[in-house]
Parts: structure tokens; C-alpha cells; sequence
């Protein structure tokens, strides 16, 4: 093999690299529980976007981190103005630095960005259900 096509190789292996670690996948089999490693222990909630169904933003708030306004959205999925999304059946609990997204199903696939009171950059996972 010559020179140029092991650089070339090598210059392949660290882009996809690269782009893996900028787009983060998360897979699970439909019906069992996802858990989303949350880096930041100051993370409020989740919001998705993508999911089936939605016509924007979704947000979950942790009820034991949520403060003021969010306080009262707590525990539920709700739009941009608060009000609760009917269709939403996806529950998230905390469980120690983790959020765990409970059963989750096909029209739960969608992007899930960490929430904070005071906002730095979000973490992420592109989460893709299989059947």
C-alpha cells in the first residue's frame, strides 16, 4: 500500500470520527428504555424536536430540578407556550445522572437536546427507534 493511500485512509477514519462525535446516535429497540447520559448536572429537562406528530419544540421538565414557570410544566410534555401535548405518551425520569426515556416507541424518534435554567450549549442524541 503506498503512502498516499494510507494517509488517505487515515484522513477517512478521523473524519467519520469526527462527525460521529458531532452527531450523536442513540439506538434502542422500540419498547424498552433509553438512557440519556446528561454530562451537566444542572440539566432542567429535554426538549425534542422531530418526533412524529409535532408541530415544533417539545419540553419535559425534571420536577426536581424545574424552577419558577417550569415548576408548573413539570412531568409532562409540553409545547413552546406550556401547554401540555396530548399525544406525547413518552415518560423520562431522572435516575442518578441520567435521564431514562421509559418505553420508548416509534414516534418518539426525533433530536433530544438537554434543558438548562440558565442556558450554555445543549448535549444532544439523534435517537432512532427500531421495530
Amino acid at each position: 500500500m503506498s503512502s498516499l493511500n494510507i494517509v488517505l485512509l487515515l484522513a477517512t477514519i478521523s473524519l467519520t470520527s469526527a462527525l460521529e462525535a458531532e452527531n450523536p446516535q442513540g439506538q434502542v429497540i422500540q419498547g424498552e428504555d433509553y438512557t440519556f447520559v446528561l454530562e451537566d448536572p444542572n440539566v432542567s429537562g429535554l426538549r425534542r424536536i422531530g418526533t412524529e406528530g409535532s408541530q415544533g419544540a417539545e419540553y419535559w421538565y425534571f420536577c426536581e430540578r424545574a424552577k419558577g414557570e417550569k415548576k408548573k410544566q413539570c412531568g409532562a410534555w409540553v409545547d413552546e407556550k406550556g401547554t401540555k401535548v396530548k399525544a406525547a405518551t413518552l415518560k423520562v425520569t431522572l435516575k442518578g445522572k441520567n435521564a431514562v426515556l421509559l418505553k420508548v416507541l416509534k414516534k418518539d424518534e426525533g433530536v433530544y437536546f438537554t434543558v438548562f435554567e440558565k442556558e450554555p450549549i445543549p448535549s444532544y442524541v439523534d435517537l432512532n427507534v427500531f421495530p
